[in-house]
């Protein structure tokens, strides 16, 4: 059946607005409401899964991550296939999402078709993707806080041997080098290892990892002004030990009426973030391997059963088994790999009303 009140709904395309009836191109418009429930961190992440033909990924799959939007599939093997991103108005070739608060989104439209190269040239030719912020509105001063808090945890590890298998494993493979590591003790047989609980390394490299989202906004105003505050605190903590992702962002956007022919319009957003932990894409130099791959093998590989006297937890290097390679677990936590960004965006423009619908910006 047909519903009017769709029908009469009005999309933000290219530079102005149109009625959903009178909508010829192919645009997609996202659920505000369902993307103000995710708990994320960008507008990219929210995007995932909600309009068709639009694929979101990632390129880490960590925390502070960035992802990739392709739209209707890409268009270059060589080239970006990433679509033009405009925020109130003003072409950005660049995702920001870093400053841009989901919470702070009033509105997200994707232009997916040909259209969008008839508005804006060839930077719209893998799409584009237009976002209007929520504005101050007229009357007395609103206040609202929205926050979240959650937890991570990694659903499937690898079922590893328990200490029984694993020494005799080990005494199949070379059973002198092995019974005078592992049968030494007063007494000491192979059935004994049946109440030894060995070491996953799985449980001490990966953990419970919390996630706290807090949203905090100021908005109002009157005929001549309209003004908006907010700001956001994001702290991922990643199921890898020493890994996460945190950030604070802040807005001020203000819409000042200066006559009835003259408006200014004033909008700043800025963002400090901080990831830590190794990108787990990053290859080792000496072997070649993404970096997540090189450190499961190490978790996995690493001896289970501490021999007598010595300690796998604290030791970096495990002497008594003549294994050269450092505890992949005191790597992990005592690596210092941090990596800081400030971003600002900021834009202003001055609209003059030369008649009732033409204005000059």
């Amino acid at each position: 059946k047909e519903q009017t009140t769709a029908l009469d709904g009005v999309v933000v395309v290219g530079y102005g607005t149109v009625k959903k009836s009178d909508l010829t191109g192919s645009v997609g418009e996202v659920n505000m409401k369902d993307l103000a429930k995710a708990p994320v961190a960008t507008m990219e992440q929210a995007l995932a899964g909600r309009i068709a033909g639009v694929q979101v990924s990632s390129d880490e799959g960590q925390p502070g991550g960035g992802m990739n939007i392709v739209i209707r599939g890409g268009n270059s093997l060589t080239q970006s296939n990433s679509p033009l991103y405009v925020i109130d108005g003003f072409p950005v070739e660049d995702a920001i999402s870093s400053v841009l608060n989901p919470k702070d989104i009033e509105s997200v439209t994707v232009l997916k078709d040909a259209s969008a190269t008839a508005i804006y040239g060839s930077r719209g030719a893998n799409g584009v993707i237009v976002v209007e912020t929520k504005k101050g509105k007229i009357g007395l001063p609103v206040l609202s806080y929205d926050g979240s808090i959650g937890f991570q945890d990694v659903t499937n590890k690898m079922d590893l041997m328990s200490a029984y298998d694993f020494v005799k494993y080990q005494l199949e493979i070379n059973p002198a080098i092995a019974t005078s590591t592992y049968l030494t003790g007063p007494n000491r047989v192979l059935e004994d290892y049946y109440q030894i609980k060995p070491i996953d390394w799985q449980d001490k490299m990966f953990g419970l990892a919390p996630l706290q989202i807090h949203n905090l906004s100021l908005s109002g105003g009157t005929d001549q002004t309209k003004y908006s505050i907010s700001g956001s605190i994001f702290d991922q903590e990643g199921v890898i030990v020493n890994s996460g992702y945190n950030r604070y962002q802040g807005r001020f956007l203000l819409d000042q009426r200066i006559n009835k022919k003259l408006r200014l319009f004033v909008n700043l957003n800025t963002s400090s973030e901080k990831s830590y932990g190794q990108p787990v894409s990053s290859s080792r130099s000496t072997s070649g391997q993404a970096y997540s791959t090189y450190l499961m093998y190490q978790i996995w590989g690493y001896r289970p059963i501490p021999t007598e006297g010595t300690d796998l937890e604290e030791n970096p290097i495990d002497e008594s088994a003549n294994d050269s390679r450092f505890n992949p677990y005191l790597s992990a936590k005592n690596e210092i790999r941090k990596q800081t960004t400030s971003t600002l965006f900021a834009n202003a423009r001055i609209n003059y009303s030369i008649s009732k619908n033409f204005d000059l910006a």
